[in-house]
Parts: C-alpha cells; sequence; structure tokens
C-alpha cells in the first residue's frame, strides 16, 4: 500500500501544468491501473505523459511512440501498443478507428460517451460528446445503449477540395 501511494504523488508531482488535468483526474487513471493488477511502469507512464502533454488531439501509435522515444530511449513499440491498448481496455482511452491510416488514440479521463465524425480522405476527426437529434430518436426507439460511435464520410474540407 505504502507503493500505491509513493507512486500516486510522484504522479501528482509531475502532472504537466498545461493539460488542465487534475491530479484527482489522474490518480484515478492509476488508481485502476493498480486496482485491476497493473504496476505504473516508467514506460507506462511515458505513454500517460505524451498522451497528457497531448490533451485533446487523436494522435497514431507511431507518434506516441516517437515522442517517447525521445525521452525514455528503451522503450519498445509494442510496449506502447500494450499500454494503449491496457489504458483502452480501462476505459481512459478513446480508440478510433480510420480505415488504413491505422487507430488514432486521446486520453479520455472523463469516461462519457463520445460520437465521432470521422473523414476517409483525410483521417481528420470531429467530437461530439453528445448524439444528434436523429441519432437520439433512433435510440430511444430501439432502447438500445450506447457508449460510442464512429460515423465515417467525408469532411468539408475535403469536400471542397474536391470542388
Amino acid at each position: 500500500m505504502p507503493e500505491r501511494i509513493l507512486t500516486m504523488k510522484k504522479a501528482q508531482q509531475s502532472t504537466p501544468k498545461e493539460t488542465g488535468r487534475t491530479a484527482s483526474e489522474i490518480s484515478a487513471v492509476i488508481l485502476a491501473l493498480t486496482g485491476a493488477g497493473y504496476r505504473l511502469t516508467s514506460q507506462r507512464r511515458a505513454v500517460l505523459d505524451v498522451l497528457l502533454r497531448q490533451s485533446g488531439q487523436y494522435l497514431d501509435g507511431e507518434t506516441i511512440y516517437s515522442l517517447i522515444k525521445q525521452n525514455v530511449p528503451n522503450v519498445g513499440m509494442a510496449t506502447v501498443y500494450r499500454t494503449l491498448t491496457l489504458l483502452g481496455g480501462l476505459n481512459f482511452l478513446s480508440v478510433i478507428p480510420t480505415g488504413d491510416k491505422g487507430n488514432r488514440y486521446r486520453l479520455q479521463l472523463d469516461r462519457q460517451s463520445k460520437f465521432w465524425l470521422i473523414c476517409r480522405k483525410c483521417g481528420g476527426i470531429q467530437e461530439h460528446p453528445k448524439p444528434a437529434e436523429w441519432m437520439t430518436q433512433l435510440l430511444k426507439k430501439s432502447g438500445f445503449l450506447v457508449e460510442e460511435a464512429h460515423i465515417y464520410g467525408i469532411c468539408q474540407q475535403c469536400l471542397r477540395k474536391n470542388l
């Protein structure tokens, strides 16, 4: 137990201030990890730090790996992807499949349902916290509980380029 408290104190002290994340939000991730039987290794912490610094951005795995590699040269690509899978499984990560561009990842500490519009041309992602009215009506009729929804199409910018 003292190790967990020490780990949480370190996490609170090293939380990047520019992200606007609170220590309690970071502690929630750490508690979820340790509560599920996982340790907060230096490599996992490095993945978490990159996701915190890039808060609000959707990054592909290779970008995350490159950013980590600058400060933690001994981290492997497989470790980064395993950590991303772990965080996704604990519902602290938004994972957006963007087709041939691979998955994009973003830390999601609020753990709320999200709805995304994903451009098939440029891979751009628009996040919406609530469903559109038509989707709300559909969900009411179906009685289906939606945790997340990905809608693929072509964004306005790409449509303008092709005109």
